[in-house]
């Protein structure tokens, strides 16, 4: 992701651009990932969000991941001092 940016920013050839109809979709992904970065609390980890949200409880824990939501970490965090 951070050559494709590279890539536009200096004008280069992409190694592997999008397909030309999707890149409607992927501007528009863009602009609304960077509205959630802005009006989220700093730190905030939107992948792992969306991740949680979309993969399911079996797929989790047959790859032995289990995670801890956001306002917990915070909770233990201030239970802690830090």
């Amino acid at each position: 992701m951070i050559d494709d940016v590279l890539a536009d920013l200096t004008g280069q050839e992409k190694q592997y651009p999008p397909p030309r109809d999707a890149l409607s979709d992927l501007r528009e992904l863009g602009k609304l990932y960077g509205q959630a970065v802005f009006y989220c609390t700093p730190y905030t980890d939107l992948f792992g969000l969306i991740y949680m949200d979309l993969a399911s409880r079996s797929t989790k824990s047959g790859l032995g991941q289990f995670f801890t939501p956001q306002v917990v970490t915070d909770m233990m965090a201030k239970m802690v001092g830090h």
